[in-house]
């Protein structure tokens, strides 16, 4: 006997998944959250550091996670020459 298989067409199944098309604006969330994500952490990492190097070396006090927020605004707007960017999509 011969087999039926091969005269068919196999038929292929198309796999129902979120995460199989990638559109530009899922690229366009993506990277907004990104952006979020770390606009609030620098700040974290500016206290850390701070904290760590300035009261040994010049003898001031530590800082907070405002204090830390408060000067990585500061410093952004005073020497980041990129606007920043909003989009209202």
């Amino acid at each position: 006997m011969e087999s039926t298989e091969s005269e068919t067409p196999k038929e292929t199944k198309e796999i129902m998944s979120v995460y199989t098309k990638n559109t530009p604006a899922d690229r366009k969330d993506i990277q907004r959250g990104a952006e979020v994500v770390s606009f609030f952490t620098k700040p974290l990492f500016l206290m850390l550091l701070w904290n760590w190097l300035v009261p040994g070396l010049f003898g001031l006090a530590t800082i907070g996670y405002v204090k830390a927020f408060g000067l990585y605004l500061i410093s952004r707007i005073l020497f980041n020459h990129e606007p920043i960017k909003i989009d209202y999509d």
